[in-house]
């Protein structure tokens, strides 16, 4: 994972936070049940105002799912969205599915119907094109949950483990 990868998913962190009330979101959640990795995901509720430039038809669900595919290359965007050379859209898990790249990565033209992206500008993100809305079962977003949760979980535990092994190499000791 490079640098530029690692600042897209804590820009499209931030930004989703603050559009949203979180239950819970994190970056590189592992979805087992799916047998897929998402870059970085949210179980929230958005807020009015964005919901309506979303779906105005619609009471929002007490639950949305958003997940965000970043991508960092041409290559990178192929490999998951383009088929045959015409723009793909792998399964929907999600509530809403956006794409984030820095601006000079696509075009609009070259994203799958259904999906929104997000390109870098200055230090945030700017939203090009808005997701469309999907209903996702409620099994569904309980499964989201867990992987979540199972992420941040891992992601403390990781954080430590090197913490401990940077107190041990400052000490002179040796690596557990």
């Amino acid at each position: 994972m490079t640098d530029l990868h690692r600042e897209l998913q804590l820009a499209t962190l931030t930004w989703l936070s603050s559009r949203t009330t979180r239950r819970g979101c994190a970056s590189s959640i592992e979805i087992p049940f799916w047998d897929y990795i998402v870059d970085a995901g949210g179980l929230c509720r958005l807020q009015n105002r964005f919901w309506n430039s979303y779906n105005q038809k619609q009471e929002q669900p007490n639950d949305l799912l958003c997940i965000f595919e970043v991508k960092v290359s041409r290559n990178d965007y192929k490999r998951t969205f383009v088929k045959d050379g015409v723009p793909f859209s792998p399964a929907r898990i999600a509530s809403l599915e956006w794409i984030v790249t820095p601006s000079d990565i696509v075009m609009a033209i070259d994203i799958p119907f259904g999906w929104g992206w997000l390109i870098k500008r200055g230090n945030g993100l700017s939203e090009i094109i808005k997701p469309r809305y999907y209903s996702v079962a409620e099994a569904n977003i309980n499964k989201f949950a867990y992987a979540v949760l199972w992420s941040q979980k891992q992601s403390a535990r990781n954080a430590r483990i090197r913490k401990i092994k940077e107190y041990n190499k400052l000490k002179g000791g040796a690596e557990k």
